[in-house]
């Protein structure tokens, strides 16, 4: 099993091949890599499902709530 942030390595790895050709040719075959956008959006993805195993699967974190007894 690959870890999020293996995952999240591999994916920023492919943004950036698209980012310096989307398309090239292998053994005479012309080859189109990932859209960009969808590595972008599983990238996103992969960022708070990273931050949301640091913390614990805790879920968000909510600040700034005072309670009153009274």
């Amino acid at each position: 099993m690959t870890t999020t942030a293996t995952q999240l390595s591999e994916v920023r790895a492919a943004i950036s091949a698209v980012l310096k050709a989307q398309e090239y040719e292998f053994e005479g075959r012309r080859v189109k890599r990932a859209d960009l956008g969808m590595l972008q959006e599983r990238e996103r993805y992969l960022e708070d499902k990273l931050a949301r195993e640091s913390r614990g699967n805790r879920g968000p974190r909510v600040t700034g709530i005072r309670i009153s007894h009274g």
